[in-house]
């Protein structure tokens, strides 16, 4: 049997999509400034094809969701944005005590992007 066949494989995919896309949603913005990342789409088209290229990478996330029986808003993929969210926010505001400022010019040569 493949992957594939596996019942419910289908929703667990769509799951980890949209925790892709959740996640990614903030760097919409940058990513739209930038001409060679857009490549004339749409924030909604790039943030559908940045979420189907994440999708693999939130598997464990969309797996852990598939387990919960909790509230929606209580569930694993939403306590770890909720936790990575925090944890950059923190990080921003040390960055901002101390006098560090965040540094964007080499964002390109991390992007999912390819040009």
């Amino acid at each position: 049997m493949q992957f594939w066949e596996t019942e419910g494989i289908l929703d667990l995919l769509i799951d980890a999509r949209a925790c892709a896309a959740r996640d990614s949603e903030d760097e919409i913005e940058d990513m739209m400034k930038c001409k060679s990342s857009r490549k004339g789409r749409t924030a909604t088209e790039l943030l559908a094809d940045i979420s189907v290229n994440r999708i693999w990478g939130y598997l464990d996330w969309a797996a852990e969701n598939a387990t919960y029986l909790g509230p929606w808003s209580e569930r694993p993929s939403e306590q770890h944005t909720k936790e990575n969210r925090e944890a950059f926010e923190r990080a921003v505001k040390e960055d901002e005590e101390t006098g560090a400022a965040y540094d964007d010019t080499d964002d390109d040569a991390w992007s999912d992007i390819e040009e």
